[in-house]
């Protein structure tokens, strides 16, 4: 399927808009895979597989990544919401779908009095943060994650809904 590291196969959007869907493979998911199938539920499976993306978020951990604005990028909040689900596909594969809520933050997160955290940049100046809304189908193949991940910009969301809910649904890996 890839040649063993993580990896984007597909990304498709509309880019002025910041309205995208992508799948992608990540290598050696293996715990998180046996955390998902052990679930009872739709909603402890997605507790399972944003497992990081809670802890980074309660860190407000921070990573430095070439080729964006700052030359870094770290996420200050995420929340799961709506409700998720576990469904079977005709082969047996089991998917696991849910959505989130992330900010993120393109330079530094720094926090202050209080915990209140603040996106900072280069020259100490307050930045914007990023609020994204995503559609999420998850799927295992060997220790690999396959995800497909339908995002909008939070405010714009509800306008591409249908769009995301149907990417979500419709998602099958045929290996």
């Amino acid at each position: 399927m890839t040649n063993g590291k993580d990896e984007t196969i597909a990304l498709v959007g509309d880019f002025k808009t910041m309205d995208y869907v992508s799948v992608r493979v990540e290598v050696g998911e293996k715990e998180m895979m046996e955390d998902a199938a052990a679930a009872s539920d739709g909603a402890t499976a997605a507790r399972a597989l944003t497992k990081r993306e809670r802890e980074r978020a309660e860190k407000a951990a921070y990573d430095r990544v070439p080729n964006v604005p700052n030359g870094s990028t770290g996420t200050m909040a995420f929340e799961l919401v709506g409700d998720a689900r576990v469904r079977v596909g005709a082969d047996g594969r089991r998917y696991y779908e849910y959505e989130y809520y992330a900010e993120t933050c393109r330079a530094t997160i720094e926090e202050g009095a209080g915990g209140t955290r603040t996106c900072v940049g280069p020259r100490g100046d307050v930045l914007d943060t990023v609020k994204r809304r995503s559609k999420v189908a998850v799927t295992f193949v060997g220790d690999s994650a396959v995800i497909l991940r339908a995002s909008a910009v939070a405010s714009r969301f509800d306008e591409v809904r249908e769009f995301m809910d149907a990417a979500a649904e419709s998602f099958i890996v045929n290996a």
